[in-house]
């Protein structure tokens, strides 16, 4: 809904560049704001905290974290001078929690007084390359609210702390700046880029986080602060050594303040003698001179450091240079790109994503629930732990084997009550609709053929969740059952009083592979009869023919085994034309007597050409003798990727789905499935990796590979591809090129397989250059969508690779302390199943469909199960719920949605309130784009809307206090316009969407009314 608001709205008046702060409420920190003509050098104590590393979580807050807080407000209690920086909420949350009456009192008037401060705030330090961005603000969301709820808006972040994070990604830091953040302070860039900005002056910088149409919005610009070191400066008594550091430090910026991060990992256990060898220190250099310049050294915090920057600048007129883009791959002088740990552990990676969905979908349908079950604490404890998982060590891989173990156990521990809220919440929302059943359950080992329900059971009920706020085209299920006469056959239904029609589905025995699965084998001797052993899968769709899944929406179906002929169901399932995705005709190639691959042949449906994409797994192999460094973080490729093996293919074909099972050897194969509506799909089974003798590391990937003989596949520019950024928004990469550097020097690399690897959360995609004279075909462009996070590149134009698992002898010294050689349930090495989604169409098909693909994989349709022994089709009176009363438009993406405010303890307050955030990008880039007018007040099924509040991105203050607070800088743009993007009209209540940008809003809503305005 476009009209004249849209216009009035995104209209904006050029103003003179004001640095003077808006005025509001909190009292300012007490903050040395240092000497005019000195040399002003502060000193920002604190400790870096990992949430699991070389030692469990509990581990590291008994034997430190717990001793580091008592130490430090114990210190800061009895010396008004002193300053201290936390960062990790999990951590203070817990010893909070645990502390009397009186610590807690002690506390709070430190952080009243500005001598305790938390930086970042949020759970945890998340990391930047792997984590999706939607769980990135889930965390953030948590550790800030937390703040809020125990010690007042004012003591609530102003600078974003990732010190250590091993990179850092455009669309994650891009979340900083609606959270209300002034700055940003990291240390981990390329060093090449870092030595560059040091000389240059220029390694503090305004960082351009937007992309496409707020690209030239003043808010979309961060203060940068890059650490010309690293966030462990030693203490040193020697007072030349100091002032030496001091003089070469401020080689690197513009200004007369320098920072210096007094602490490392774990610091401050015995704060006493930190804090004696920081006064003496101070001692020592305080009044001394560099080159005549006096030397005013002090005490600071994150926050005092970035206003006394901000004012020198203001005072001055100096602007900061500017850059865009990403800080990836990162690399450390004499060691090569970390690039290893954007695939190491995926399984880890996977199973973040299983339990940020279950998390997800939890919330989305406790919002519907006129009754919540009383288990709500339930949600509270996944959220914690899942956000525990987004921690730099943990989502990374880049933690012992015992450590991963311990995640494991923790998520799976929370995850048990979560399935039951979800679960009965499914139940009340539906009013009835699924009774006389057992507990639902999401069969997590389906993906090696374990569903007790479904295998164990005569009938059973399947409930499919959709947590999009899209309606879904296309959704496959697999089902493992088993048969147990050679006439079994299956009748599947939609739960209705009338009785629907069977579904048609495909059965697929269970492969040799599978069976043989360690885990499989374990969990059939643990809890699987062999009565109960799967011997198929069952293939069905809830939207072939025409049909489309609701938005946030509920299906549920009953399926029964009956013994009939079971040639019934493999009749051919004819589509139309108008029922396919694309102006192609897909079909599959099993030709391997000339290549080692498997190929998904496409031809134009005009007869204008014809496209293959060759699909195989690679290696690359680092033998004893190869000396360089290689390990969970670094990826060393010391050649190209050689053959795993000549495949053996067997080609199976059925009503719904055509498959061709490739065996490279026994250890490494891959599915490649084209399903009726042209979807294609492949599922890559990897491991136990052989190590050993000779060859010390693997790392596997797979590479799909494009072919024409008419289509020009190339891009434009040689070297194009694009990745996501977080998850979120696609960022162009050039192969052997950094051209977000923005230095004047060219950029030089010898290792071109690694340095060309960038993070992929859900997506990589190439495209040809267009359509020109030579060719009849229109733009193409391929994309592939994983299940979980890998490393990927383009080291060939028309090619792509995507790194699947990794197994090593060697280490790569970066303080894990043991290579990552993942031994599986058996010792012998461990098996890693995943799915790649992949899609051929033209690009500007494509391009209107990649939000939708990438998130539908991120975020794909929940699916429990229960047996129904006895259940009646007949007593239902509900056949499908759905939570939106209409889709969102393809450009708006439904990031979150969940009761408000946030429960600790499992308390709540009695308020009718959720918390909803919407991502808006226009699908084709507007040269101005305008507000999108989103109808509020009657979306929800069986609410009103009545009132709508924007706030910040974390939902810890509105709008306007979040730019009260907000620092000016030298340099950008002010924008006079709006900022209440809420109106009422007479037809309703109306969000207005900016493009480009996350926006978040607290809504109060009222039941079961008749009308909604």
């Amino acid at each position: 809904m476009r009209s004249l608001w849209t216009f009035l709205g995104i209209f904006t008046l050029l103003l003179p560049v004001v640095c003077k702060k808006r005025a509001h409420k909190c009292p300012s920190p007490i903050c040395q704001p240092g000497l005019p003509g000195a040399i002003n050098v502060h000193i920002l104590p604190h400790s870096h905290l990992d949430v699991g590393r070389t030692s469990t979580v509990d581990a590291y807050y008994t034997n430190f974290v717990e001793k580091i807080l008592h130490s430090v407000t114990e210190q800061l209690s009895k010396h008004g001078n002193y300053r201290f920086t936390f960062a990790e909420m999990a951590f203070f949350h817990r010893w909070w929690t645990e502390s009397d009456p009186k610590t807690r009192a002690r506390v709070r008037s430190l952080i009243d007084r500005g001598m305790l401060e938390f930086a970042m705030g949020g759970w945890v330090t998340a990391d930047e390359a792997t984590v999706y961005y939607a769980d990135a603000i889930d965390q953030l969301t948590l550790g800030r609210n937390f703040i809020l709820r125990e010690f007042g808006p004012c003591a609530l972040p102003r600078v974003a702390w990732q010190l250590n994070t091993f990179g850092h990604a455009r669309d994650h830091c891009g979340l900083f700046i609606p959270a209300g953040y002034d700055a940003v302070v990291f240390d981990r860039i390329d060093y090449k880029e870092k030595q560059r900005r040091f000389r240059g002056k220029s390694l503090q910088l305004m960082w351009n986080t937007a992309y496409g149409p707020a690209e030239n919005d003043y808010s979309a610009s961060l203060f940068t602060h890059i650490l010309s070191s690293s966030y462990c400066d030693e203490i040193s008594n020697n007072a030349h050594r100091m002032i030496a550091r001091i003089q070469d430090r401020m080689e690197g910026y513009q200004v007369n303040h320098i920072a210096f991060l007094m602490g490392c990992d774990f610091s401050y256990t015995n704060a006493t003698e930190e804090f004696q060898k920081l006064d003496r220190l101070i001692r020592t250099i305080q009044g001394r001179e560099i080159d005549g310049v006096p030397v005013n050294i002090f005490y600071s915090t994150p926050y005092c450091y970035t206003q006394a920057v901000n004012r020198a600048l203001c005072s001055t007129e100096t602007i900061l240079p500017k850059r865009s883009g990403d800080f990836m791959p990162y690399r450390m002088q004499g060691l090569a790109y970390w690039t290893g740990f954007y695939t190491s552990r995926p399984t880890i990676k996977s199973m973040i994503r299983q339990m940020s969905l279950l998390l997800h979908a939890a919330e989305q349908v406790s919002v519907f629930a006129t009754v919540l079950p009383t288990n709500e604490v339930a949600i509270e404890k996944l959220r914690q732990e899942v956000a525990i998982l987004q921690h730099h060590n943990a989502i990374t891989g880049t933690h012992r084997a015992a450590v991963a173990k311990d995640y494991l156990r923790r998520v799976y521990k929370s995850s048990g009550p979560s399935e039951v809220l979800l679960s009965e919440t499914v139940r009340l929302i539906t009013s009835g609709m699924i009774h006389n059943t057992d507990r639902f359950e999401s069969c997590r080992l389906r993906n090696i053929s374990i569903c007790l329900p479904s295998t164990k059971s005569y009938a059973f009920i399947l409930t499919v969740y959709n947590p999009l706020g899209w309606a879904m085209p296309s959704h496959w299920v697999h089902i493992p059952v088993r048969l147990e006469w050679p006439y079994d056959s299956f009748r599947i239904q939609l739960l209705d009083w009338k009785g629907s029609v069977s579904y048609p589905y495909q059965l697929i025995p269970v492969s040799m592979r599978t069976r043989r699965i360690p885990e499989r084998l374990l969990a059939v001797e643990q809890t699987v009869s062999e009565e109960n052993f799967a011997t198929h899968t069952l293939l069905f769709s809830p939207t072939l023919g025409l049909k489309q899944f609701p938005q946030l929406g509920i299906q549920s179906f009953l399926i029964e085994k009956i013994r009939t002929d079971r040639q019934n169901t493999n009749r051919p399932i004819d589509i139309a034309d108008s029922e396919r995705n694309s102006n192609w005709i897909f079909s599959l190639k099993a030709d391997v007597k000339y290549s080692k691959r498997v190929h998904l042949e496409a031809k134009h449906r005009n007869g204008l050409g014809t496209i293959s994409v060759g699909i195989e797994l690679l290696q690359y192999v680092r033998n004893f003798w190869h000396h360089s460094v290689e390990g969970v973080h670094i990826f060393k490729a010391m050649e190209q990727a050689s053959v795993i093996g000549w495949p053996k293919t067997q080609h199976t074909t059925g009503p719904l789905m055509e498959q061709i099972s490739a065996v490279f050897a026994d250890w490494a194969s891959l599915d490649l499935r084209l399903y009726k509506d042209d979807r294609v799909e492949v599922e890559w089974t990897v491991g136990p990796i052989p190590v050993g003798g000779r060859v010390h590391n693997r790392n596997v990937i797979i590479r799909y590979t494009l072919e024409s003989s008419t289509a020009q596949l190339a891009p434009y520019t040689p070297g194009e591809f694009f990745t996501d950024s977080a998850g979120r928004r696609l960022i162009r990469r050039v192969r052997g090129k950094r051209p977000d550097w923005n230095v004047t020097q060219p950029y030089m690399e010898n290792d071109r397989i690694s340095s060309n690897y960038y993070p992929v959360t859900n997506r990589i995609v190439v495209k040809g250059p267009g359509r020109d004279s030579n060719s009849s075909i229109p733009q193409m462009a391929f994309a592939v969508y994983p299940d979980r996070a890998e490393g990927a590149s383009s080291l060939t134009d028309g090619q792509v690779e995507l790194m699947l698992h990794r197994r090593l002898l060697s280490e790569d010294f970066l303080g894990m302390g043991e290579p990552l050689d993942e031994m599986g349930e058996d010792g012998r090495g461990l098996i890693v199943r995943g799915k790649h989604v992949i899609r051929l169409a033209e690009w500007k098909v494509l391009s209107a469909e990649d939000r939708y693909m990438a998130e539908s994989v991120t975020r794909p349709p929940v699916e429990l199960f229960a047996p129904s022994e006895s259940f009646n089709v007949k007593d239902t009176t509900l056949t499908t719920w759905s939570g939106l009363t209409r889709q969102l438009p393809a450009e708006i993406h439904l990031v979150s949605l969940m009761r408000w405010p946030l429960s600790f303890k499992g308390k709540r307050e009695k308020v009718n309130n959720i918390l909803l955030r919407l991502d808006y990008n226009p699908i084709r880039e507007e040269r101005n784009p305008h507000l999108y007018e989103l109808m509020i007040h009657d979306l929800f099924r069986y609410m009103c809307i009545s009132q709508a509040k924007e706030v910040s991105l974390s939902g810890d203050q509105s709008i306007s206090e979040m730019l009260g607070h907000r620092m000016k800088w030298p340099g950008e743009t002010v924008h006079s316009a709006m900022t209440n993007h809420v109106r009422k009209n007479r037809t309703g209540l109306v969000l207005l969407l900016q493009p480009g940008k996350i926006q978040t809003y607290i809504l109060t809503f009222e039941r079961f009314k008749r009308t909604c305005f």
